[in-house]
């Protein structure tokens, strides 16, 4: 059997069986993962409360012969206090998570979108942040994402940096195209940490 140990930001949870529930979990080195976990609704569960949506955990898995893992031992890595207390920061990571729960690609590893997603969740923690912010992509339009763009709801030539970024900003940049198409198809502006 192959044992995993690893960084896990769940996903989502479903309800399986009497007493069990399936996880997913979007791990650093092995990418999304399934995970059963055994008895985690009895009340005299050891895992119960820390293998829920939106949990930053550690995680000790183990392969079982089907399609999921099991799960031994689960530890919160980030307790996630703040992003819990406010039902407008849960509702941004809940966006967020069902984005990244829409990528078809489990067992592949991309440590760039563990630490794109961990990121995203520990600035909704952050008390100063605006959970209001965080837009996740559209998933319906394919165009690509820019580091730097124009605000579509202000009159202002003011730059926001996209979160969604996977690089860093470049100085000046600006993608008129882009905003000028998210104006028609959306009414929404684009998703930034803060204005310049």
């Amino acid at each position: 059997m192959k044992e995993i140990r690893d960084d896990a930001v769940v996903l989502r949870t479903y309800k399986s069986g009497e007493s069990d529930r399936v996880v997913v979990l979007w791990t650093r080195n092995y990418g999304k993962v399934r995970v059963l976990a055994k008895g985690i609704r009895k009340t005299t569960s050891r895992l119960g409360g820390n293998l829920e949506t939106l949990a930053h955990v550690n995680v000790d898995l183990v392969k079982t012969r089907g399609e999921f893992y099991i799960a031994r031992h689960v530890a919160h890595r980030e307790r996630l206090i703040t992003l819990r207390k406010s039902y407008a920061r849960i509702n941004a990571g809940y966006a967020v998570v069902e984005v990244m729960d829409a990528i078809p690609s489990d067992d592949v590893a991309d440590e760039d979108i563990f630490e794109l997603l961990t990121r995203v969740l520990l600035t909704l923690d952050d008390e100063t942040y605006d959970p209001m912010l965080v837009r996740p992509p559209s998933t319906s339009n394919s165009s690509p994402w820019t580091d730097r763009v124009r605000s579509s709801t202000s009159a202002s030539t003011a730059d926001v940096t996209c979160p969604w970024s996977r690089s860093t900003p470049r100085s000046g940049a600006r993608c008129a195209p882009i905003v000028d198409r998210a104006r028609r198809s959306r009414p929404t502006r684009c998703s930034s940490y803060g204005a310049s």
